[in-house]
């Protein structure tokens, strides 16, 4: 587990993330996943802080944190930057061994699916969605399955989707479960390009019978 790397990184990471705005979070068709059923995510967000005053965005975070910020246009400043540095407490507190421990005990990792039919992303772009998800307040939704999924997150070519393989709708604690899932794949499907950057893309499965998705979209 790349912890020590991640936080290195997190000056760059806040500046790529949240420095300037993602141009296009259009729902795209031209990359569907064969085999699936696809949703639109649900998110509930805090406008103001501290306020309750919540807005309902569909779409992926992405699409949902332009909508807040077109509601509060400091956005940013009061609400997602301390909810990066939350996040960014949050990773320093847990240690590389904890967070295999954990991942061991929610996820298959015998089942770790990586590379295949799911087109590469390169690996610090996958970790900047994946922060990006940790920010995120809220519990995620997601219809019945087998095989519902949801994008949400897609920016800069790299996407992460939720899918529920369950035949009934399912709920989840947090978004960060789903953080921890793509971590799954950043560091388990990571390959090393000599000479080029490195590289991930796969699929996670939670013992509770739903997983996540890293995969090159267009977006």
């Amino acid at each position: 587990m790349k912890f020590t790397t991640v936080l290195a990184l997190f000056p760059l990471l806040s500046t790529l993330a949240f420095g300037s705005p993602i141009e296009d979070h259009s729902i795209i068709t031209d990359y569907p996943l064969e085999g699936y059923s696809i949703t639109e995510p649900e998110w509930e967000l805090e406008v103001y802080p501290n306020s309750n005053e919540t807005i309902i965005a569909r779409g992926t975070i992405e699409q949902a944190h332009d909508e807040a910020r077109k509601v509060n246009p400091n956005w940013d400043a009061e609400v997602l930057e301390p909810a990066l540095e939350i996040a960014k407490r949050s990773l320093e507190s847990e240690s590389p061994s904890e967070f295999a421990k954990r991942a061991s005990n929610d996820f298959n990792l015998a089942a770790l699916d990586c590379g295949g039919r799911w087109e590469e992303v390169t690996w610090h772009d996958a970790l900047r969605r994946t922060l990006y998800l940790h920010t995120v307040k809220g519990t995620p939704k997601n219809g019945p399955g087998p095989a519902n999924c949801g994008r949400v997150s897609c920016a800069y070519d790299v996407a992460i989707w939720w899918c529920n393989d369950e035949p009934y709708t399912k709920w989840l604690d947090s978004f960060h479960v789903i953080a921890d899932g793509a971590m799954v794949v950043n560091n388990g499907c990571m390959k090393r390009n000599f000479g080029e950057a490195d590289t991930t893309s796969g699929q996670a499965f939670h013992k509770a019978n739903w997983n996540v998705i890293v995969r090159k979209d267009s977006c």
